[in-house]
């Protein structure tokens, strides 16, 4: 990606459209930035969004923190990693 969004000038809805994927496990670096920006135009997108505990980063644990709560509020999911069942 070039920036901040996932999906921004990127063909990446498309391709989860194509295979009719509805529901997103977001992890990243950032949780005030390059996450937020992932998460609101996931949502925009309607997207069901999961946000993977432990694989959110942020400057701080206060600012994750307080990241998750707004994630909250806005209808996304907090979920472990150890809840995610993997498929081969």
């Amino acid at each position: 990606k070039k920036g901040k969004d996932s999906f921004r000038k990127t063909n990446l809805d498309s391709i989860l459209t194509s295979y009719k994927v509805n529901e997103l496990n977001i992890v990243g670096l950032d949780a005030a930035e390059c996450v937020n920006a992932t998460v609101e135009a996931a949502q925009n997108r309607n997207y069901k969004v999961n946000l993977i505990e432990e694989a959110i980063l942020s400057k701080s644990g206060e600012m994750k923190d307080s990241m998750i709560v707004i994630f909250k509020g806005r209808g996304a999911n907090l979920i472990s990693i150890d809840s995610i069942s993997l498929k081969k």
